[in-house]
């Protein structure tokens, strides 16, 4: 149940990734993968014109995190097998299946050790996330990805 009202919180309003109506500037909608919040990205105009009340400024090709709006709507063992795509744990079950980030996908290489960040371009690699502050998530590890045997 937990997981569930998680994943409700994170991905609520991930469905617009982008907003441009906001006197001609745009926000893009991406996931932090520090927290797996997501977040408007945008300019300092775009966030104060868009009122968003978790803009960051910054252009988003070079912040690098993935569209928010881009979760695949799979089971785990599916999600496994999806390039572009990791699988998030967090409370010590499977969450979600997300897009890597842009610069990605990383197909191979070790996951053990990763950063947020570096663990979010790994389609190879599955990320876990424990409780932060205020009921929020937190990046907890990067692993490699384990698949049931057969």
């Amino acid at each position: 149940m937990r997981a569930a009202v998680s994943l409700f919180l994170l991905c609520a309003g991930c469905m617009m990734p982008e907003v441009g109506d906001c006197l001609g500037e745009t926000l893009s909608f991406r996931r932090d993968p520090r927290t797996g919040a997501c977040i408007d990205v945008g300019s300092a105009d775009a966030c104060h014109y868009c009122g968003s009340r978790s803009c960051v400024v910054a252009e988003p090709s070079t912040l690098d995190y993935a569209f928010c709006g881009a979760a695949a709507a799979v089971d785990e063992a599916a999600c496994l097998d999806l390039p572009g795509h990791l699988a998030v744990y967090a409370h010590e079950n499977f969450l979600a299946c997300w897009t890597t980030a842009p610069s990605g996908p990383v197909h191979d290489g070790t996951c053990v050790g990763l950063g947020p960040r570096e663990c979010s371009r790994h389609d190879n690699c599955a990320a876990w996330y424990g409780p932060g502050s205020n009921g929020t998530m937190t990046f907890g590890h990067c692993a490699d990805e384990v698949r049931a045997s057969h």
